[in-house]
């Protein structure tokens, strides 16, 4: 065998679908989780700020509160969007556990699709109430925007989450 007739060992140039979805997969992830992480800080920093004008200058920081409930929202949105992400929501494993895997993992599939049913059914209510909403402010903004946000964000999720669990199932069906 010659040199020209193997076949080149380094890595292939076209990047596969697989290692795409992977990539897509990650940056999904870091667009969630860097919002969120960012939300942490300026919430504990907005909460520090408060307590000490209040508590230790005796003059209050009076939209405060006000910032702090509303960063607070937009972190359980993004928390709940980042949880579903990572498969860490909350959800009834003491039965399912004593499951098979294949039907584990078909059960799975069910509860992410009656997931992304309920999300493509509240979708275009949530866009209703945003669009009747946007009008009402606080003083740091509109607050119905992150319903509709959360939403989107948690279906774009859930496609992810059927389409990973139906290549996991064809895999586990072949092996």
């Amino acid at each position: 065998m010659t040199a020209a007739a193997e076949p080149a060992s380094g890595p292939t140039t076209a990047p596969t679908s697989r290692g795409a979805l992977r990539k897509l997969d990650r940056l999904l992830g870091i667009a969630i989780a860097v919002p969120t992480a960012t939300l942490v800080l300026v919430e504990v920093f907005v909460l520090l700020g408060g307590v000490i004008s209040r508590y230790v200058f005796h003059h209050p920081i009076i939209w405060s509160d006000e910032l702090a409930s509303t960063l607070f929202l937009w972190l359980a949105m993004l928390g709940s969007a980042m949880a579903l992400h990572r498969s860490e929501h909350m959800r009834m494993t003491a039965f399912v556990g004593m499951l098979s895997p294949p039907v584990r993992l078909a059960l799975d599939v069910v509860a992410t699709f009656a997931g992304l049913a309920f999300l493509v059914m509240i979708l275009p209510s949530a866009y209703d109430f945003a669009a009747d909403e946007i009008a009402v402010t606080t003083p740091d903004g509109p607050r119905a925007a992150r319903l509709e946000f959360d939403a989107a964000v948690a279906t774009a999720d859930d496609v992810r989450q059927v389409l990973v669990a139906m290549v996991k199932r064809a895999r586990a069906a072949l092996h």
